[in-house]
């Protein structure tokens, strides 16, 4: 079992690494080319809306309530039975976002309004973000035919192909950016447009890869069929769910519109270095782990149930709170290396440092909460976690509320890190009191371990860390060289700390 979960992981992970390193690469070139800017805002601003329904229908509502009915009638129906769902499944999600983008098409002002309000002062940056939103809009019919295309890969337990995806979106941004800006009245429009091709290409690969591997199938649509009726059912209050978190998402970006210029632009920065491990560890972890759950629910297997549960929140322990401590620590050292050049100045690498810090205390939070969610997903309950949701949701704007005047940006970053850790209490509390997963005596040893081997990588950057005004100082040759040393230092005080403390035998007994 967890030889399968880890070689699942590994791979989902791998090609994730590449993408989020294409990602920097990216994120470089717009700190260059764009800096914290007027600009910058307004492309994020309309490159947000589409990602957020993307998020909130295609990776959130649509992905959670279709695995599991998938892994269900996989393993208990026939062949016919369950290419059926898919063509009905398929007809059924084009047509609602084919209407559904037509509505978007015709309102951007109002996305604009309801994300930024802050805009409306500004009438250049609201005029700017109206005009991307247009373009990034149809994006959304893309990228949810992709996420449908990866649920069905993700039950056959094949995670290569959906995860390197957005190596094809990176490069595209990179490409357009570079090479395709000047043929543009603003760069900014050339990022835009690198969003469509993007989208683009990536079909096409999955419509041929899916052909060959026999995934494919024609869409149909019937509105009534029993798998649509049931999908349509089951996404309801998942719907709810996967917009609490996105709604935290548009709260950032609501209280930032406020500020000045540049602070969203900061907090997109911040957010994007925390999306490495993130993405790596969580992102992958909630992907491999959702349909290995869902399918122990329908072989009726409590016990794989549980150790599927057990192993995926160790994980995110082990890694995450490393992983958290490095970000927190070398925040500075990371911007200055990525981001400082070009557009991006000393103040912007200093204020997007600071959001980083903040948004990194609630790493390992963000983590958990992928896995966490997926295992009340798998057993079809769906109205718990939005509750839960809800309550972290109201948190985080009383957290903005009362944080963004003294702390600003620093606030805003801080609240949603503060309201993902309630969110995962929540969820790990009534997860143990519905007998769903019992944390068993072993964690307090597993705990000790990872707190002890904490300390001491803390220990280590805080005293043996340098000064910043050396990082400065130095070349980027140097800057990258001490960045490596540093890293590995701190990785081996980690690891090695838990070694010597019997880390395989708090891991691994009783997962």
């Amino acid at each position: 079992m967890a030889k399968s979960l880890l070689r699942s992981s590994l791979i989902f992970s791998f090609f994730t690494f590449i993408s989020r390193i294409l990602g920097l690469l990216r994120e470089m070139i717009f700190a260059n080319v764009f800096g914290a800017s007027l600009m910058m805002d307004a492309f994020l601003v309309a490159f947000k809306i589409p990602n957020f329904l993307r998020r909130l229908f295609a990776e959130g509502a649509f992905s959670q309530a279709f695995v599991p009915v998938l892994s269900e009638v996989k393993e208990q129906g026939t062949v016919q039975e369950y290419q059926d769902l898919i063509a009905h499944v398929l007809g059924a999600l084009m047509f609602f976002l084919i209407l559904l983008l037509c509505l978007l098409e015709a309102s951007t002002g109002f996305w604009i309004h309801l994300f930024a309000p802050g805009f409306s002062r500004d009438p250049q940056k609201y005029a700017l973000a109206v005009s991307l939103l247009h373009i990034t809009f149809p994006y959304l019919l893309l990228v949810c035919y992709l996420s449908f295309a990866a649920s069905l890969y993700q039950v056959r337990q094949h995670f290569g192909l959906p995860s390197s995806l957005p190596i094809i979106l990176n490069l595209c941004f990179i490409a357009m950016v570079l090479y395709g800006a000047p043929y543009f009245s603003l760069p900014v429009f050339a990022a835009a447009w690198s969003l469509i091709i993007a989208g683009v290409l990536q079909s096409l690969v999955v419509f041929v890869f899916g052909r060959k591997s026999g995934l494919w199938v024609w869409p149909r649509l019937s509105l009534h069929h029993p798998g649509v009726h049931r999908l349509w059912c089951l996404m309801a209050p998942a719907l709810l769910g996967a917009s609490m978190v996105q709604i935290s998402l548009l709260i950032d970006t609501f209280f930032a519109s406020w500020l000045q210029n540049g602070r969203i632009s900061w907090l997109y920065y911040a957010d994007r270095l925390m999306q490495f491990p993130l993405g790596v560890i969580g992102v992958a972890l909630g992907t491999v782990v959702l349909p290995s759950l869902s399918r122990a629910v329908a072989q009726k297997r409590d016990d794989l149930y549980q150790a599927h549960c057990d192993w995926g929140l160790r994980v995110v322990l082990s890694f995450g709170i490393p992983a958290a401590i490095g970000l927190i620590f070398l925040a500075k050292p990371l911007e200055l290396i990525l981001y400082y050049h070009g557009a991006f100045s000393l103040a912007d690498l200093h204020g997007s440092s600071e959001a980083l810090i903040a948004f990194a205390m609630g790493l390992w939070a963000f983590m958990a909460i992928k896995v966490l969610v997926s295992a009340f997903y798998a057993r079809y309950e769906m109205k718990l976690p939005v509750k839960i949701a809800g309550i972290a949701i109201v948190c985080n704007i009383v957290l903005n509320a009362l944080l963004i005047s003294s702390l600003k940006h620093i606030g805003i970053a801080l609240a949603t890190s503060l309201a993902a850790m309630l969110n995962v209490a929540l969820l790990a509390f009534y997860l143990q009191r519905r007998n769903y997963f019992v944390f068993k005596k072993q964690w307090f040893r597993y705990i000790a371990v990872i707190g002890l081997a904490s300390l001491a990588m803390i220990a280590y950057l805080y005293f043996g860390g340098y000064a910043f005004s050396l990082w400065l100082a130095w070349s980027l040759k140097q800057r990258l060289l001490h960045l490596a040393l540093q890293v590995l230092l701190a990785m081996a005080t980690y690891f090695g700390v838990c070694y010597l403390l019997g880390f395989r035998r708090a891991f691994y007994r009783g997962a």
